[in-house]
């Protein structure tokens, strides 16, 4: 009798959890895979505005991803964090000039809405990292970007050291002025 009472309120237990949990947020997945790039970065000028060279640049890194769906099964978030073990950035017309550097890392976060369109990004972190020789230290990208991506990549607020995001959405190369002048 004792065993049938015990038994009855573990299985209600599970009925009642299971449709708790069917009630709940939807389904969370979580991958790790490796990632690079080699290609173009930013582009030097002189005082003039005339262009000099490209900054390229090649990384290897991992990137790891956190999707969360609904229970309807749509797609509501996904976070990225990208861990740079190799980065190197290098004048296109001399290759022979070049920064190296490791361990940076970069966050980006994508909101979707409730049929699953991406609606908005962020994007922060310290991406790159350089010491630079009679320079120092040299930072880029370190501040937080949050973009409208419904019509593509809308600048909603760009806030801290985003210098490459400062070159390609409001052109302004001022910010990598440090890089261009010693990969020269």
């Amino acid at each position: 009798m004792i065993r049938r009472c015990v038994l009855g309120v573990t299985i209600a237990f599970l009925i009642a959890g299971s449709v708790a949990l069917a009630q709940g947020p939807g389904l969370v997945v979580r991958t790790t895979e490796p990632t690079g790039y080699e290609g173009p970065l930013a582009s030097c000028y002189d005082a003039g505005g005339q262009h000099l060279f490209d900054i390229m640049e090649t990384y290897v890194g991992t990137i790891d991803r956190t999707k969360r769906y609904r229970t309807n099964g749509t797609l509501a978030q996904e976070n990225m964090r990208l861990q740079v073990t190799y980065d190197r950035l290098y004048n296109s017309a001399d290759p022979e000039k070049f920064l190296e550097t490791s361990g940076e890392n970069e966050e980006v976060r994508y909101i979707y809405d409730e049929n699953g369109n991406l609606m908005t990004q962020y994007s922060k972190g310290a991406i790159y990292k350089f010491t630079a020789p009679a320079y120092g230290t040299v930072l880029l990208e370190t501040g937080l970007a949050i973009f409208d991506r419904r019509n593509g990549y809308e600048l909603l607020s760009n806030v801290g050291h985003n210098d490459v995001i400062n070159f390609y959405y409001l052109g302004d190369a001022s910010g990598l002025e440090t890089i261009c002048n010693y990969l020269k």
